[in-house]
């Protein structure tokens, strides 16, 4: 919205990395210590909006030929994004209805002595980049039920501050599998 906001900023110079330019972005790849995961920074040339659009395999395999090792200085803001999902609809969408049904679930397995049913399935994930380094993490928890008390889930949206916006993925180098994207 225009708005300025000033954020903790971290800087390398003359640090190697590797980086390439594309039409549609510029872009580093960060390494996670002692790991075949990477973080790839992509600084749009346009607008963030833009380059998400243009985001496809394609795209994504074409960055990957483009990057090399060099000497580059890097600044980049600290990153602490944390974020809180209900996974229920997506879960109820794919057809799992009679698990979240207090008359219909069968759980019986687990314990059948009271009804259970699924009453919510939440994912949280984090992610902190600072100078010293990268940490991510990710768990899921099902919330399983047996009384007719219902949770009110919160939702967190992360809010990511920068001079411009860009995106930041996680990579496994190995699978060339995108763990992450943000």
């Amino acid at each position: 919205n225009g708005e300025v906001v000033t954020v903790d900023m971290m800087s390398a110079t003359n640090r190697v990395a590797r980086y390439g330019t594309t039409a549609h972005a510029a872009l580093v790849d960060l390494p996670f210590s002692d790991s075949h995961m990477i973080m790839r920074l992509a600084l749009p040339h346009g607008s963030i909006d833009e380059l998400v659009e243009q985001l496809s395999p394609d795209l994504l395999n074409e960055w990957n030929t483009r990057m090399s090792p060099i000497a580059i200085d890097l600044y980049v803001p600290k990153i602490n994004l944390k974020t809180y999902y209900s996974l229920n609809s997506a879960l109820q969408s794919m057809g799992i209805i009679d698990a979240f049904d207090p008359l219909r679930g069968n759980f019986s397995e687990i314990n059948n002595e009271s009804q259970l049913w699924i009453d919510s399935v939440i994912h949280k994930a984090s992610l902190d980049v600072t100078e010293e380094g990268a940490e991510a993490a990710a768990a899921t928890a099902v919330i399983m039920r047996c009384t007719c008390s219902t949770g009110v889930s919160d939702y967190y949206r992360p809010i990511f501050y920068a001079n411009r916006p860009f995106l930041a993925l996680i990579i496994d180098t190995i699978t060339n599998s995108i763990l992450f994207i943000g």
